[in-house]
This record gives structure tokens, C-alpha cells and sequence, in this order.
């Protein structure tokens, strides 16, 4: 990384926590393929985008369709 935070700083820890989830099944998938550019959290924001754009006005449609509104 470029930068190189405080591990022991609480907001650090909590947003390692908290965003740790989503990144490790990702950095497992496509490893570190780019040499020390991590980008994983592209790729979760790709999907979060995707999913919002996509899939959510998707089941909305659906959910129409099948008489719930």
C-alpha cells in the first residue's frame, strides 16, 4: 500500500473490520495479479454499482409484474 496507517489506531481497526469481508474473497479470487496495486476495492465498488443499476430495479420490475404493486 501507499499508505501506511496506524494498525493499532481504533479507526483504522474498525474499517479494516468492517471492509476486510468484502475484500478477502476478492484478493482470493484474483490474487495480487497487478503487483502491489490492490484492486479489490474497485472491483467491490463495480459490484456494488452493478447490483444498484442492475439486479435491485430487476426484482423491482418483477415484483410488478407479479402483482405486488
Amino acid at each position: 500500500s501507499w499508505v501506511s496507517p496506524d494498525p493499532y489506531n481504533p479507526i483504522v481497526r474498525f474499517l479494516y473490520v468492517v471492509t476486510e469481508p468484502a475484500f478477502r474473497p476478492i484478493r482470493r479470487l484474483i490474487g495480487y495479479r497487478l503487483g502491489p496495486i490492490d484492486i479489490s476495492p474497485l472491483i467491490v465498488i463495480l459490484v456494488i454499482i452493478f447490483t444498484q443499476l442492475f439486479l435491485i430495479k430487476s426484482l423491482i420490475k418483477l415484483g410488478y409484474k407479479l402483482g405486488g404493486g
